[in-house]
């Protein structure tokens, strides 16, 4: 039998150890839980099949900013050159913590994996260099047609880049409609009835 004394002892010293700095008893292990040899609890993501390793999830993509993978190697030789040509276009590697703890960055300040890292910039940079590239790609067909003389288009089409006032408009992007040609535009042939020669 415990006395009284011996009991209110013993509860002491329970609570000194919980003060003395004891680590706290630890959660049960989850489905699917391990734990290693230094008591790291583990896990692992489970894969649908077809997971694309550099999909930036939405719930991480910050808005007014535009994400992409930049290359930082080709056939494992360093390119610099690639790197700094998307630094002077504004772009930046990813230093989010989100996005970092999302690809398992644990001692780095950015993402990288298979030659590329991840980078961010503003979307009005990004909108800027779409409506160049879609404007040197317009005058690049422009030059083209008019090589083969074929300057403007024929009567009932129209490349949808022309605002109300007839200016030209590079941020806007053509409408794909699948519609009959003109009449006018029709081949004419006459076909000769009865002659089997």
């Amino acid at each position: 039998m415990v006395s009284a004394s011996t009991e209110t002892a013993t509860k002491g010293k329970r609570n000194a150890g919980a003060k003395s700095g004891r680590k706290p008893m630890r959660e049960p292990l989850r489905s699917g839980q391990v734990l290693s040899r230094d008591g790291e609890v583990l896990s692992r993501r489970r894969s649908t099949g077809a997971l694309n390793p550099f999909d930036v999830p939405e719930h991480l993509k910050e808005d007014g900013w535009s994400y992409q993978w930049v290359r930082t190697a080709c056939h494992g030789k360093p390119d610099p050159a690639n790197m700094s040509d998307h630094y002077e276009n504004g772009w930046r590697p990813v230093g989010d913590t989100a996005i970092l703890k999302h690809y398992g960055v644990t001692d780095a300040k950015h993402v990288e994996r298979d030659g590329l890292m991840l980078c961010e910039r503003r979307v009005e940079l990004t909108n800027q260099a779409l409506a160049e590239d879609r404007r040197n790609a317009l005058e690049l067909r422009n030059a083209q047609a008019e090589q083969f003389g074929a300057r403007d288009l024929p009567a009932g089409f129209e490349d949808g880049r022309r605002s109300g006032d007839g200016r030209f408009d590079a941020s806007k992007k053509v409408r794909r409609t699948v519609e009959g040609a003109p009449s006018s535009l029709l081949p004419k042939r006459e076909l000769s009835v009865g002659d089997d020669d």
